[in-house]
């Protein structure tokens, strides 16, 4: 009914001028297209629909397997307990006995066999149970132990990111090392020595901290005065009613002197040097000497070497600013000016570049090298604030000797560029850093 009704309706608009057969077999060839197709889906719906109720028998196949097969592992696993073989050995052990009490003595030794087999694989079963708990109560136990240490060591110790290995562990790593490198014969003999050194010096480390640790500690346990700290006049306290009438009195011991450390009035002292001029009574020509001027770190400069290592140790060591030392010194009167501390660092840093220069090339002749990067934050003049830059520390694996360089070529970074230009004459093997994209 459907194709008589699209036919009538388009018979309706076509043309007069056009023959009707052609648009009846036109249609006709359509609806037959639409049929197949229509079949065609019912067939796929229906064999989907089967693979559907196939996949589903499968999965309730497998999941009914699995629960038997778990079922079974639950029902061996009781039967193997130790209880269990307690119960039976019991049973057999009663059977055995009305056996022999009825008489029936064949009957009752194959059940007393039965009896003493039940017993050894009860005994076995329970010693196993019991090995087993016990090692899960130590496991535990020694778990809740590390914690607690770790803890502890947290909040009332150093925080260190150290791993610190049984021997046990270690011996499991050496043999995981043996096993995953192709060593030959000569190889594993000096791999064998190493090891062997290595447990020896820890032994010996060992033994050096407990006699250390068991050393008498003598005196109240404080740090002695230093000898050569300079000691003022000594001031005698005399009983009461002495000073007056020392005659009446015999000194019978002087007594202990007790040590007290008072604050200097003054920090800084002036050394004046003076150049005499003389001469000799037996020379005739007369001829006046006198010594050369003496000359400390910097010509015309009144900076001795040991103020210059005292403000240079201040700012590296104590961290404590060129600022905050020139306030410092200005409260003991001693009052400097900003520029000359800091024409004073410019000439300290010239003097030990050459130090610098030699550590640096000791450095870059090893073979591995450990980088890592720090911030540092300067003083832009232009921006009048503080700009990060970077310092990036290398140091030496064989001898732990670092240094500390910039590349001022860009902006004082820390990327693969700085550090190329930082390595560009090293010839080493292998650079350790840490895991930054920038290196990448």
């Amino acid at each position: 009914m459907e194709s008589a009704a699209i036919y009538s309706s388009e018979v309706h608009e076509v043309d007069s001028g056009i023959p009707m057969t052609l648009f009846k077999g036109f249609f006709e060839s359509r609806c037959i297209d639409k049929t197949k197709e229509l079949e065609e889906c019912n067939k796929a719906l229906d064999k989907r629909e089967s693979d559907v109720d196939k996949k589903a028998e499968t999965i309730a196949q497998n999941v009914s397997e699995q629960v038997r097969q778990q079922m079974s592992a639950a029902k061996t696993r009781f039967e193997k307990t130790a209880l269990n073989r307690l119960a039976d050995m019991f049973d057999m052990f009663m059977q055995a006995f009305i056996a022999l009490g009825d008489k029936d003595s064949s009957k009752g030794q194959e059940l007393l066999l039965k009896y003493q087999l039940a017993a050894k694989e009860a005994h076995e079963s329970l010693t196993d149970e019991i090995k087993d708990k016990l090692a899960k109560v130590e496991a535990k136990n020694k778990s809740k132990f590390e914690q607690i240490a770790s803890l502890v060591r947290m909040i009332f110790t150093q925080k260190r990111e150290r791993v610190v290995f049984s021997k046990e562990e270690r011996d499991t790593i050496y043999d995981k090392v043996m096993a995953s490198v192709e060593f030959t014969d000569e190889e594993k003999k000096r791999y064998q020595e190493c090891r062997e050194f290595c447990e020896e010096y820890r032994k010996r480390k060992a033994i050096k901290k407990l006699l250390n640790s068991q050393k008498e500690q003598k005196g109240h346990g404080r740090n002695p005065i230093p000898e050569d700290m300079p000691r003022l006049e000594e001031k005698v306290l005399w009983p009461e009613g002495y000073i007056g009438h020392e005659d009446e009195y015999v000194i019978v011991y002087q007594g202990k002197v007790q040590e007290f450390i008072v604050p200097a009035k003054v920090r800084y002292f002036v050394q004046p040097y003076r150049r005499p001029v003389v001469r000799r009574k037996d020379d005739p020509m007369q001829k006046l000497l006198q010594s050369p001027c003496y000359e400390d770190v910097f010509w015309k400069s009144y900076a001795s070497a040991e103020l210059l290592a005292q403000l240079e140790c201040n700012k590296y060591v104590l961290h404590q600013p060129f600022n905050r030392q020139i306030k410092k010194m200005k409260q003991d009167d001693l009052i400097l000016a900003p520029s000359t501390v800091d024409d004073w660092h410019q000439g300290v840093c010239d003097k030990i570049e050459p130090l610098y220069n030699l550590q640096k090339d000791r450095v870059m002749s090893s073979l591995l090298l450990g980088a890592d990067g720090s911030p540092f934050p300067i003083l832009d003049c232009e921006k009048h604030k503080t700009v990060n830059h970077y310092l990036i520390q290398y140091r030496s694996v064989a001898t732990g000797i670092p240094i500390f360089m910039v590349n001022t070529k860009n902006k004082h970074g820390r990327g693969t560029a700085d550090i190329m230009d930082n390595l560009k004459d090293w010839k080493g093997v292998a650079l350790m850093c840490d895991g930054y994209s920038g290196y990448d």
